[in-house]
């Protein structure tokens, strides 16, 4: 059996209702790769959360929204920062 890669694919978004669907698609259909994917909001208003809490995937992993970063480079850092890539 031969190993599949693993990777830590890392999302922070606002307001991305309108691209997500594809985003998340285009991920999970990548083949040949075994893959988890954290995601970080900065407090979306237009659905984004709700939309990927209803995906239900078992390796979508959404952290706690407890702060308003209101720039994109501080949403991303908290994700480089509050994952854990040991596995990866």
């Amino acid at each position: 059996m031969i190993n599949k890669p693993y990777f830590c694919i890392l999302l922070a978004t606002f307001n991305g209702i309108k691209w997500i669907e594809d985003q998340i698609s285009s991920i999970i259909n990548q083949t040949n790769i075994k893959l988890d994917i954290y995601v970080s909001d900065d407090q979306s208003s237009d659905g984004t959360i709700e939309y990927l809490q209803k995906l239900n995937l078992n390796n979508l992993y959404l952290l706690d929204t407890t702060e308003k970063f209101n720039i994109a480079s501080k949403n991303f850092f908290r994700l480089i920062k509050e994952v854990n890539f040991d596995n990866y």
